[in-house]
């Protein structure tokens, strides 16, 4: 049983294939997958060198450095069989921000409020692609794990939301 831990080129930002040797074959696990321009790259990486197609994709943070390139990877990529999604969306974005999209338009030219757009539109995005492939979409908070033979992946952060955020 192994780990091999692929670091894809993606400039700024972060993509990462796990592959993982377990009791029923190997298991390709995705983290993130860079801005938007390195969508193709990652797919191409990903045909390449998780054949049978990914197990869970994995969104580390809806910075759009990180998770830019997954639109590309959740519409085209070949999924197994009940391959989850794993998105951490701030529960003050979910409650406040994604019901006020609309409103936020007019205040586009301010730098924050368009990141926090980018960042509404990008889970939006994301959560449609995912829901569309039939993928169960989930988050990933402390305490939660997946096991793969001897192979254990471990979320160690965020450790929840309270009050005040992550």
């Amino acid at each position: 049983m192994g780990l091999l831990i692929d670091m894809i080129d993606v400039g700024q930002g972060d993509s990462f294939l796990l592959t993982i040797d377990g009791p029923y074959g190997e298991a390709y696990v995705l983290i993130d997958a860079g801005l938007p321009d390195f969508g193709t790259k990652v797919l191409n990486y990903v045909q390449k060198y998780a054949p049978s197609g990914l197990d869970p994709i994995i969104a580390t943070h809806i910075d759009n450095d990180h998770v830019g390139g997954l639109a590309t990877i959740l519409a085209h990529a070949t999924l197994k069989q009940g391959a989850e999604f794993v998105l951490n969306v701030p529960p003050e974005i979910k409650k406040h921000w994604m019901p006020a999209r609309n409103t936020l338009e007019k205040y586009k030219g301010i730098v924050s409020f368009r990141k926090i757009i980018e960042a509404v539109d990008t889970v939006k995005t994301l959560s449609a692609l995912a829901n569309k492939r039939g993928l169960v979409s989930t988050e990933a908070l402390q305490g939660r794990w997946w096991s793969y033979g001897d192979v254990r992946l471990n979320v160690l952060n965020p450790t929840g939301y309270g009050a005040g955020g992550p």
